[in-house]
This record gives structure tokens, C-alpha cells and sequence, in this order.
């Protein structure tokens, strides 16, 4: 959704009234996913894809540099 304020984007999501479906993993609990994280991490699981192997994404390295800039803002001192 894209509107060109939040208002108007919540009033179209209102209106919209979307009906989310919960999916395979809705069961999945945040402890049991970083669990299973650890584990594949640890080498104690296989992934669970061969595409997700990170040593084939890693023998194409690549090299990315970025500058990330944020504009000053004005800051009130600390009151006393």
C-alpha cells in the first residue's frame, strides 16, 4: 500500500480490509527458530535448502562499499 502520508495509507488499508492467512509457520515459535538457527549455525543440522549452502554464496565474493548519510538535526541541550 502507498499513500502519501500515513493517514491516507491507513484509511485505504481500512477500506481494503485485507484477510491475512497465517501460513505454514504460524506455529512457529521466535525460541524454536533461533533454536534451529543455532543449531545450522553450530553445524548440527543440515540446512534446509541446498540453495541456502552460505559457502557457495561466500566463493563469489564480492566486495560492496557504502556511505550511509543522515541530515544533522536539532537537538534541544539536556535540561537541568
Amino acid at each position: 500500500m502507498v499513500g502519501d502520508h500515513f493517514w491516507a495509507a491507513r484509511q485505504g488499508l481500512t477500506a481494503l480490509n485485507p484477510r491475512w492467512r497465517d501460513g505454514a509457520n504460524a506455529a512457529r515459535s521466535s525460541k524454536e527458530i533461533m533454536a534451529e538457527l543455532k543449531a545450522i549455525a553450530a553445524g548440527k543440522a543440515p540446512w534446509p535448502s541446498a540453495k541456502a549452502i552460505p559457502t557457495r554464496a561466500l566463493a563469489k565474493d564480492t566486495r560492496v562499499d557504502a556511505i550511509y548519510q543522515v541530515p544533522f538535526l536539532a537537538m534541544r541541550p539536556w535540561s537541568r
